[in-house]
């Protein structure tokens, strides 16, 4: 009867032993046979791109940057206005401008990776004297010059066809460094 208890027991042991190994074989086989799509090839959702673009922005806003500022004015658009752009080892990665007339001003953050407009930020500031001032935000997310999503306040606009090219305001910007017509770009 002892014997006979043992054997059982080796028996139930040997058993057990045998379900996990072939557990264990059938888990690694299933994880060999998953072909990995490689990352080139997987497609990012508009949210995995938005994610990208602010860390990107918030990058951006870490690093220590070469500052150029200047002033800039024109008629009926901006009594005053200033625009600064942001460098880094002599690639602009950022511009900032600022405009007031009347009783209202704006300014505006625009980013950059590698040359290609990612996002920018707008806040208008102003309304009639005497009256509490209106605020209205505008984000603007881009992908390889395509429009991912704009916000305006908390709204979102569902329009996300528009292509950003070397006339969009986005890029005319990075180029009146160069020329300094900031108020033409600015304006019009």
């Amino acid at each position: 009867m002892k014997n006979y208890l043992i054997i059982l027991i080796v028996f139930f042991i040997s058993c057990t032993q045998k379900k996990e190994e072939e557990a264990s074989t059938i888990k690694t086989d299933s994880v060999v046979s998953v072909n990995p799509v490689p990352a080139e090839a997987r497609v990012l959702t508009n949210e995995d791109k938005i994610a990208e673009i602010r860390k990107a922005v918030q990058h951006i806003n870490t690093l220590v940057l070469l500052v150029k500022d200047f002033k800039w004015t024109e008629p009926s658009c901006a009594d005053v206005g200033t625009i600064a752009y942001y460098l880094n080892n002599d690639t602009i990665v950022k511009v900032t401008e600022t405009g007031f007339i009347g009783d209202g001003g704006w300014t505006k953050e625009y980013y950059y990776n590698q040359g290609k407009f990612i996002f920018s930020f707008e806040q208008n500031i102003g309304g009639p004297a005497g009256l509490p001032a209106d605020t209205n935000e505008m984000r603007i997310y881009a992908d390889a010059d395509t429009l991912v999503l704009q916000r305006k306040n908390k709204d979102y606009l569902e329009d996300v066809s528009k292509k950003f090219t070397a006339s969009s305001r986005e890029y005319r910007v990075l180029k009146a460094l160069k020329d300094k017509n900031f108020g033409q770009v600015l304006c019009n």
